[in-house]
C-alpha cells in the first residue's frame, strides 16, 4: 500500500496544470526530458483578450487617459473596426521616436485574434493635428522611414519616423515629428546625420 501512495504521488506531481485557461504558445520540455525545479516548461497565452502595444505621437498622449475606447483594425482576421479599452499609456517616452506606449485591451471571445498580430489603433477623439511632409524628404534605409530635422545648432540630424497615407505628393507622419520640426525637404538622400546645413 506504501508503493502505491508513492506511485500516486509521483503521478499526481507529474501532472502540469495552467491556473488559467489558454493556448501553449511555446514548448520547452520534450518527453523523456528531465524537469528540474523552477524550469520552465510551456508558456502559456491567455487569449480571451489581447493587449496591443501601439506608439502615439507626444502630440497625443497627453490628451489619452485609461478607459478611453478604441477602435482596433486588425487586417490579417477580417479588416473591421473592434472595440477595445485604453489601459494605460506608459509615462516615458521613446527617445528616438518620441512617441509613448499606449496599451490597448480587446475582447477576444472568439479567439480569432492571435499573439503577434499587427494591428492598427484609433484613439476616439484622440487624432490632435496631421502632420505631412513631402514624399522627397523621407529617406528610406531598409524596412525604416525617416527625416532630417535641423536642430538649433543648425545640424541635420536623422530621425526615424512612421508614415501613413500619401496625398497630392506629401505623406502623412503618424509618428516621430511634431508641429514646428524643421524637416530637410531638398537633398535629403545626400545627406549623412550631423552634418551642418544651410536654412533658405
Amino acid at each position: 500500500e506504501e508503493g502505491v501512495a508513492s506511485a500516486h504521488t509521483q503521478l499526481a506531481d507529474a501532472e502540469v496544470r495552467a491556473p488559467f485557461d489558454g493556448v501553449v504558445t511555446a514548448r520547452n520540455v520534450e518527453a523523456g526530458d528531465m524537469a528540474a525545479p523552477g524550469m520552465p516548461l510551456f508558456v502559456v497565452d491567455d487569449v480571451s483578450k489581447m493587449k496591443i502595444e501601439a506608439a502615439v505621437p507626444e502630440s497625443i498622449a497627453g490628451t489619452l487617459k485609461a478607459g478611453d475606447a478604441a477602435d482596433v483594425e486588425v487586417k490579417a482576421v477580417s479588416g473591421e473596426a473592434l472595440s477595445g479599452t485604453l489601459a494605460e499609456v506608459l509615462p516615458a517616452a521613446d527617445p528616438m521616436s518620441r512617441t509613448f506606449t499606449a496599451r490597448v485591451i480587446l475582447p477576444n471571445p472568439d479567439r480569432r485574434l492571435k499573439p503577434g498580430m499587427f494591428a492598427r489603433v484609433v484613439f476616439a477623439g484622440g487624432s490632435g493635428e496631421t502632420l505631412a511632409v513631402p514624399e522627397g524628404s523621407i529617406v528610406r534605409k531598409g524596412p525604416l522611414t525617416g527625416v532630417y530635422v535641423v536642430d538649433a545648432q543648425q545640424r541635420a540630424r536623422l530621425r526615424w519616423i512612421t508614415i501613413g497615407d500619401a496625398h497630392d505628393g506629401l505623406r502623412k507622419v503618424l509618428t516621430g515629428l511634431k508641429a514646428g520640426d524643421r524637416v530637410v525637404t531638398e537633398g535629403a538622400d545626400r545627406l549623412e546625420d550631423n552634418v551642418p546645413v544651410t536654412v533658405h
